[in-house]
């Protein structure tokens, strides 16, 4: 599985070897360098917390860089194979939170300022588990007189 990387991003990908992957990879490019492996279950389809209808994919990591990672998408009911963007979904939002005492955080999702964009194709959806792409554009975020890197946005994409 190929994917094009910007001069800032962050990849995360199941392992190809088994239906459902045997693991889960984060790696880092532009500012920061780093490659982790995270848990299989990298990517999991659930009901909403607010017990609400349709489905949540959510992906969570953490990393040397990254003190924590959050990817939370509303998808509908039953979660389907398919293609969806931030103008399509009705929720979504991504967190990225620096590790360290910097406070610098990349932030995206149809309740940020900016938004950012979204696109996640979906091509297998197996009990708790969900197999695909997502590529999305979050801002970052420095408090006052921080340096958080030099660019104003990160790009992120994930094969899970």
């Amino acid at each position: 599985m190929a994917l094009a990387f910007a001069a800032s991003s962050i990849v995360v990908a199941c392992s190809d070897a088994a239906p459902g992957g045997t693991s889960c990879r984060i790696q880092l490019a532009g500012d920061t360098s780093e490659t982790d492996t995270l848990p299989a279950n990298c990517a999991t389809v659930s009901a909403p917390p607010d017990g609400g209808a349709g489905s949540v994919l959510t992906l969570n990591g953490t990393t040397g860089h990254l003190a924590s990672l959050s990817v939370t998408v509303s998808l509908g009911d039953p979660p389907s194979p398919g293609v969806y963007s931030s103008a399509s979904l009705a929720g979504w939002s991504i967190v990225g939170v620096v590790a360290g005492d910097s406070n610098c955080t990349y932030s995206a999702g149809n309740g940020s300022v900016p938004e950012g964009s979204l696109l996640l194709t979906v091509t297998q959806v197996e009990g708790g588990t969900a197999h695909g792409t997502l590529k999305a554009t979050l801002s970052v975020h420095a408090p006052l007189f921080t340096d958080c890197g030099p660019s104003d946005f990160e790009e992120v994409a994930f094969a899970f």
